[in-house]
């Protein structure tokens, strides 16, 4: 059985004042102990990176296993790093009003899949399979204003960065090098510092690696879920 929690700021999630990823990782704590599960397999997804990390640095005998795909760790000062938060500040604004998101996503959906962190080449290389999936991730983000409360948390709030050198749970980090909104210098930052830590490295994919390397990252995940259970 899987469960799949609102973040801080999404959907019927609420988002408390001067909230930080600490508190979101002792909020998946205090839902794990309402379910009366003792341990978990994690599995982050973009910006769900750092409060998995918190979760696995902060409450280590409560993670069985983290895999981190595609997600934001650290902190840079690089060129590409402005650029990749321009494209985090154009989400906030798009995601403040339904009518603003359903009409970019309607008339500019390339532009809108580049913000979202896939290169026109990563586009125009989509199978018509996976080309539908992400429409269908794109048109079913409307209405877009209840996350907008959680956009601005996850583009604005410290990551975790050295914090998860404390990290003793199996750990796989995927992430794909033309990643455009979440940089792979994430990805090589995470391996390096997390003791133990394995590196999934692919070329392409962009910010949608888990459409376009699909069945790959699939695999693995299971995988990496079963480690660390009996």
């Amino acid at each position: 059985m899987g469960y799949a929690p609102s973040r801080f700021g999404y959907l019927s999630s609420s988002m408390p004042d001067g909230a930080t990823w600490d508190d979101q990782a002792a909020a998946f704590v205090a839902l794990l102990d309402h379910l009366q599960i003792e341990r978990v397999a994690v599995v982050a997804l973009s910006q769900g990176g750092p409060s998995a990390l918190l979760l696995a640095a902060l409450y280590p005998e409560r993670v069985s296993s983290l895999t981190c795909l595609s997600c934001g760790v650290v902190a840079s000062a690089s060129a590409d790093q402005t650029e990749a938060n321009k494209n985090g500040n154009m989400l906030r604004r798009v995601f403040s009003h339904d009518y603003t998101y359903w009409g970019i996503a309607k008339f500019f959906k390339p532009q809108l899949m580049r913000v979202l962190g896939a290169s026109d080449a990563v586009v125009a290389g989509l199978t018509p399979e996976a080309r539908g999936l992400v429409d269908r991730l794109i048109d079913e983000m409307n209405p877009a204003a209840p996350r907008a409360a959680g956009v601005v948390f996850d583009n604005t709030a410290t990551l975790p960065g050295k914090r998860i050198a404390s990290i003793v749970a199996p750990t796989l980090i995927v992430h794909a090098k033309d990643d455009l909104l979440q940089l792979y210098h994430n990805a090589e930052f995470a391996s390096q510092t997390i003791p133990g830590a394995r590196l999934m490295r692919f070329e392409t994919g962009g910010h949608v690696l888990v459409v376009v390397q699909q069945q790959a990252v699939g695999e693995a995940v299971r995988a990496q879920v079963r480690v660390g259970w009996p």
